[in-house]
């Protein structure tokens, strides 16, 4: 017969070498939940800034008492002398891109990112950024990681390459202007990527004024996404951006690009001679429909004899260098498109509006509405008449009828 006695005093030791178990079983960190921190003009740099009244006074400092995951909610007005290095995942929201203005006033990149993060930028302008000769980054330097960005003004900042935006990792920008910004050593005046198998996604933005030394004055794209990832411009323009070559947009490097209802036109290269593009060069992988190359210096388009350049329908260009010659896809080459100046024609970012008889009015007729946006650039809903129109956006009858022509 068992002992009834020697089984409990074994259940005993086993319930207590449980117990002991559980207390020295290694806890989690605590992770506190995460807070708003308050920024303003006219603020006090002490305490933790989880007051909006009074905030604290600058963005660095709300930085240094926040926790992952935590929102820097900046105030209206301008911060001087901003150069924030964020080695946490927090978001920055501002009070919109006019009204919540963060100025490094030339003494480094405004934002510098820490690999690996986590980062939402909204509602404000980020301008003064320096990040220096053979340096990248001027406005934002993103190193590998998440970055979002929504209703940001990214305008006059300078580095050594990706002088508005450096990324190195996965990029969303959204409802946003890059301008004004300069690559000083060399590519990508605007937007400057690079990297394996990242994904960037740019809708509902404008690039304009950008400057590089070298190639790509409004986006250079150098990230290897030959087995994934990939950049997509949606409703975007660039227009006004110079370079050595691809004033536009410089594809490269085994870089894969989908333009749908995009604007190319009015970029620039330094110097004028054969085989140049002031709009797109592509040395990689690009599909583009229902969209708009005209008015760029020398050449619209520069495809390489290796590269990869497929046409899905409804594209206008002025001449015949991006090969819209196939009429079943409803392309047309040597075509004016009748656009407007670069203005303020409603939304939050300016676009070249469609004049009064441009063909890319109605223009998505192959395959239609073949991938066409809901709205345009501004937001307006498409289509607002039979079909989507061509480019980033779409005409209204009512409004803009006798803007200036784009001088070629």
């Amino acid at each position: 017969m068992k002992n009834p006695h020697k089984r409990s005093i074994l259940q005993f030791r086993l319930s207590s070498f449980l117990i002991l178990a559980l207390v020295f079983l290694p806890r989690p960190a605590y992770a506190p939940p995460p807070m708003n921190r308050y920024v303003g003009v006219g603020g006090t740099d002490s305490g933790l800034c989880v007051t909006a009244f009074p905030p604290c006074a600058t963005v660095a400092y709300a930085i240094s008492q926040s926790n992952s995951g935590d929102t820097i909610m900046i105030g209206a007005g301008t911060f001087h002398s901003t150069v924030l290095d964020v080695t946490r995942s927090l978001n920055f929201q501002g009070q919109g891109m006019n009204t919540t203005i963060l100025d490094a006033d030339s003494a480094g990149s405004v934002f510098s990112l820490a690999p690996g993060l986590t980062t939402t930028i909204q509602n404000l302008t980020i301008t003064g950024g320096a990040a220096g000769a053979d340096v990248p980054g001027g406005g934002i330097y993103q190193l590998t990681g998440t970055l979002t960005v929504t209703g940001v003004r990214v305008t006059g900042n300078t580095a050594g390459w990706g002088g508005g935006i450096y990324s190195s990792g996965a990029l969303s920008i959204t409802g946003s202007e890059v301008s004004s910004n300069q690559a000083i050593d060399n590519n990508g005046g605007g937007i400057y990527m690079e990297g394996t198998t990242l994904s960037a996604t740019l809708l509902n933005v404008t690039l304009a004024d950008n400057t590089a030394v070298n190639n790509g004055g409004g986006i250079h794209d150098q990230v290897n996404n030959v087995m994934a990832g990939g950049m997509t411009l949606t409703n975007v323009t660039l227009n006004n951006n110079t370079a050595k070559a691809a004033g536009g947009l410089d594809v490269t490097n085994g870089a894969y690009v989908t333009i749908t209802n995009t604007t190319i036109a009015g970029n620039h290269i330094h110097n004028v001679s054969g085989a140049n593009t002031g709009g797109i060069s592509n040395f990689a992988f690009v599909h583009i429909k229902n969209s708009i190359i005209a008015g760029n210096d020398d050449w619209n388009c520069n495809i390489g004899p290796a590269a990869s350049w497929t046409s899905d329908g409804n594209n206008i260009a002025d001449d015949a260098h991006c090969d819209f010659s196939d009429i079943s896809h409803h392309d047309r080459q040597n075509t004016d498109p009748r656009l407007g100046n670069l203005a303020n024609n409603g939304g939050p970012i300016q676009t070249m509006a469609l004049l009064l008889g441009s063909p890319a009015i109605d223009g998505v007729t192959y395959n239609a509405p073949n991938g066409c946006p809901p709205t345009d650039a501004r937001g307006i809903a498409r289509p607002i008449g039979s079909f989507c129109d061509i480019g980033a956006y779409e005409y209204n009858m009512t409004n803009y009828n006798y803007l200036p022509l784009i001088a070629r």
